[in-house]
This record gives structure tokens, C-alpha cells and sequence, in this order.
């Protein structure tokens, strides 16, 4: 399977394509965020080896779907900042297990 990145999704690529100052900064803010979600996730497998993977690749997976889905017309009309809390929440949603600890 080939790995997948941020620069190949397509929200990733709308906000380049959109240009806007506010897109501009958000794709930049994504390479670090995108880095240091991948780095908690890898965490996931060392606290449950039996789950299936939760890291970075399993989030850009779930971009690339969410992108498939929707229509032209409804990535069209989100803004820049719905794009890039689109992509955070994708990126952090299996985190907080990275944060699990036993009493």
C-alpha cells in the first residue's frame, strides 16, 4: 500500500489552489500539526498493540474518503478556516488515546 501524505489530499491541495492569505497560512500551520499528530498517534500502537492502526496514515485515509464524498459544490462553498478545522479534526481525533495511562 502506498503511503499517503497531507500535500495528497484534496483539502490540503484546495487550500493551496484558493491562495488567500488565510489558506496560505493555514497549509503552512498543517505541516508541523500534521508531523507531531503523526508522532501521538504512533504512541496509540505502543499502548494497544492488539488495535488495529489509529496513525497518521488511518487520518489521511479518512480525509481522502471525506473528500471523495463530498460534492464540488459543498468543498466550494466551505471556507478556509472549515477547511482547515476539517483537516485538524481528522488529524487529532484518535489522539486522546495516546494519552491513556492505567490508574
Amino acid at each position: 500500500m502506498t503511503a499517503l501524505s497531507l500535500q495528497d489530499n484534496g483539502f490540503y491541495k484546495e487550500l493551496l489552489k484558493r491562495g488567500t492569505a488565510n489558506a496560505i497560512q493555514y497549509a503552512g500551520i498543517l505541516q508541523p500539526v500534521a508531523a507531531d499528530a503523526g508522532y501521538l498517534l504512533a504512541y496509540i500502537k505502543v499502548q494497544f498493540p492488539q488495535y488495529p492502526d489509529h496513525g497518521i496514515q488511518h487520518s489521511y485515509r479518512i480525509l481522502g474518503y471525506l473528500f471523495a464524498m463530498l460534492s464540488r459544490q459543498v468543498v466550494d462553498e466551505m471556507s478556509d478556516t472549515e477547511l482547515f478545522c476539517l483537516i485538524m479534526a481528522a488529524l487529532f481525533h484518535d489522539t486522546g488515546m495516546a494519552l491513556y495511562t492505567l490508574p
